[in-house]
């Protein structure tokens, strides 16, 4: 998910401009401010030169130059849905839903196809880091290899780890390095409101998710709440 950069604060005037895209216009061109368009853009994070937008209806991943505003389609075709991997155009995406970045790599929710993505920036290439495309489910890796989940959403990162809310009700855990997927807080298939430690904790629909390096804070959607984990 996105967020400020870490240890630079804000200078907010509340000056409010539109960098991107024609409001009430949707669409798939690359150009440059109100020339662009997008088609339900959800989650969007940055590495402090580019946005990177998850382009939810077109199955794109879209950036953004800050300085100019102008758009690109870094992976995925508009239009054509998939879970292929490959490099830029040719690369498939199902109605993804959040984004981070690690300043080298993309790591994508790909909601709809129940898998987290990974894609290099320089590149553009995608690889399923975890998960299996079509085939939901709450498995962790160390008992049911590969990992399953259930309509990932929100997705942020430590650097080391991606941190993702599921819609099973959970908040799962994958190793950058390994794929290796556990889950660290609630149980799947399970809702609740109760505050706890690991599984005895309970969500309801936890949608965003951010980090500040040292707990984890969760927009739990259908309980109306901010969580805390640490």
């Amino acid at each position: 998910m996105g967020g400020a950069i870490q240890g630079v604060p804000l200078n907010l005037s509340a000056i409010v401009t539109t960098l991107a895209g024609t409001a009430g216009q949707t669409g798939s061109i690359d150009a440059t401010g109100s020339e662009a368009r997008f088609n339900e853009p959800y989650h969007i994070t940055t590495d402090g030169t580019n946005l990177y937008v998850v382009d939810h209806f077109n199955h794109t991943i879209r950036k953004i130059v800050i300085a100019t505003g102008a758009v690109t389609t870094l992976a995925g075709t508009a239009g054509l849905s998939g879970s292929t991997d490959a490099t830029g155009s040719a690369a498939r995406f199902y109605h993804p839903g959040g984004v981070t970045t690690d300043g080298t790599n993309l790591y994508v929710a790909d909601s709809w196809n129940d898998t987290i993505r990974k894609i290099v920036i320089a590149t553009g290439e995608v690889t399923t880091l975890a998960g299996v495309a079509d085939d939901p489910g709450s498995s962790d890796t160390p008992t049911a290899p590969p990992a399953k989940f259930y309509n990932p959403i929100g997705i942020t990162t430590d650097g080391t780890n991606l941190y993702v809310t599921d819609s099973n009700d959970t908040i799962r855990k994958t190793v950058i390095a390994t794929g290796e997927v556990t889950t660290p807080a609630g149980l799947a298939y399970d809702y609740g409101s109760a505050d706890g430690t690991g599984s005895a904790a309970r969500f309801n629909m936890p949608w965003g998710i951010t980090t500040d390096g040292k707990s984890l804070y969760v927009g739990d959607k259908s309980n109306y709440t901010i969580r805390k984990i640490r």
